[in-house]
């Protein structure tokens, strides 16, 4: 399986000649060497790189990623450095070489999450296709997941996360899954000219062979398979393997052997090494049941030899290593997120107190202003305005505190005292200023009312007392 970004970048050229590729290459090359400017060159850079490995041009294109990654070291640019990072784990997935690709994966994810989140789906999809690779099918799956939970259906990279899950369900044999995946996918793909059509027509033509339906298996096999000849990229390598599977289950022996060998130099080609050693596995299998035992021999040494290159137990350790650090740091972020999200809930739990306690002291006040309110009222709220004020004013100074002494008690016990020793007396100066003036403000301001209704009366008084008895 080819990484996500590699194959976006590949989309383009899918129907394209050697030759017309060779132009592309070219045409490319001469834009680098014409530019002075750096960023320019990285973009141009990088997609050479992806034209120069769909040619099958490895050793070139190594050459290219080296100049890549150093001209990002010496930029220290952190954009320029994910786009090396990328470059450098595409090469590594087309050689099949799981351990420098999750390297340089996990190096351009931790720049995308400080800096480019809008990358980290590609980067991910990236990690997801390598797991397959791997045959760590539940891991792959759980990177397919966060990223599915990440984007929308409308998503450019919505239709690689059905792929890649199509590919997972199918190794897996949960072939009506991969079927539900995989249909609308192929139809889509089939529409825009996608190479990677095929993949899906091999994998719906397998559950059609599992429900026994020969006519549509062969349909779509035919679908997936490069009749010219011409073609030999990796993912002509899988699909050739994939029916020689199917023919084999039938007895086709000489067509499935025509297929896997087919297959083998698709992969020889493309120098995709994880196809190949499917190809030679599938070469011994078929051997073996011809009886044809100097074959499956032959084939089962170059399978067992293939095998230690891609999974010898050096570098599955070392995955391991990067998978385990990897789920430490995602641990890690877990916990930062929590706490991020504790101390706001704590942010948003401080600010609300602090809106009730300007309104409590705000409708204090104007209440202590009418004469509805009397002197034993406005003393009993002054108070209860105070200790909430004061005890905010201790529960926000609290977490401050215990961050300076590290929580110390008996420094922690230390500062409350002296707090407290000069909060206390101020607490009972405040509150006696505070009921004095309000207490007798509210006095002035009954009083005035009270003469206002004398005065009233007084004058409603004043025309009878004038006009006497009659």
């Amino acid at each position: 399986m080819r990484k996500f970004r590699l194959l976006v970048l590949l989309l383009a050229l899918s129907l394209a000649t050697s030759a017309q590729l060779a132009a592309k290459i070219d045409s490319i090359q001469r834009k680098i060497n014409g530019t002075g400017e750096t960023y320019p060159q990285f973009r141009l850079r990088a997609g050479l790189i992806a034209l120069l490995l769909a040619d099958g041009q490895l050793d070139r294109a190594h050459l290219h990623v080296d100049t890549l990654l150093l001209d990002a070291a010496r930029s220290g640019n952190d954009s320029l450095k994910m786009i090396s990072y990328c470059s450098a784990a595409g090469y590594f997935d087309w050689r099949t070489e799981s351990r420098p690709e999750m390297e340089y994966l996990l190096k351009a994810l931790r720049i995308a999450e400080a800096k480019y989140p809008t990358q980290i789906t590609g980067i991910e999809l990236g990690l997801a296709s390598m797991y397959i690779d791997l045959k760590n099918y539940r891991e792959s799956l759980r990177y397919l997941q966060r990223v599915r939970a990440r984007i929308s259906s409308k998503d450019p990279a919505f239709t690689s996360v059905q792929y890649f899950t199509a590919i997972v369900y199918q190794y897996t044999r949960q072939l009506d899954s991969a079927l539900y995946y995989a249909q609308p996918c192929f139809d889509l793909m089939q529409k825009n000219r996608d190479p990677r059509g095929k993949i899906m027509a091999s994998i719906i033509a397998q559950a059609y062979a599992a429900k026994g339906n020969d006519i549509l298996a062969d349909s779509y096999f035919q679908n997936s398979i490069d009749t010219t000849g011409n073609s030999r990229t990796f993912i002509d390598a899988l699909t050739a393997k994939f029916y020689s599977e199917y023919l084999f289950q039938k007895g086709r022996m000489a067509e499935a052997r025509r297929m896997a060998l087919q297959g083998m130099e698709s992969a020889r080609a493309s120098q995709a090494k994880g196809p190949l050693l499917e190809n030679v596995a599938q070469l011994q299998n078929i051997y073996s049941s011809m009886h044809r035992y100097d074959s499956a021999f032959h084939y089962a040494t170059l399978q067992l030899a293939y095998q230690d290159s891609l999974f010898n137990s050096d570098k599955l350790n070392a995955i391991k290593d990067m998978a385990l650090n990897e789920t430490l740091h995602e641990q890690e972020e877990a916990v930062k997120r929590a706490e991020a999200e504790e101390e706001r809930q704590h942010n948003l739990q401080y600010a609300a107190i602090a809106l009730a306690l300007v309104t409590i002291i705000a409708g204090f006040l104007a209440f202590s202003h009418t004469a509805v309110a009397n002197e034993k009222t406005i003393r009993f709220l002054g108070i209860v305005s105070l200790l909430i004020l004061f005890e905010f004013l201790n529960l926000l100074l609290h977490p401050y505190i215990g961050s300076a002494t590290h929580h110390s008690p008996v420094w922690m016990l230390v500062i409350m005292v002296v707090l407290a020793a000069i909060l206390v007396p101020l607490h009972h100066k405040v509150e006696h200023w505070l009921t004095h003036k309000l207490v007798a403000k509210n006095n002035r301001i009954r009083l005035a009312r009270a003469q206002r209704m004398i005065r009233e009366l007084q004058t409603k008084e004043s025309p009878v007392s004038e006009q006497g008895p009659a």
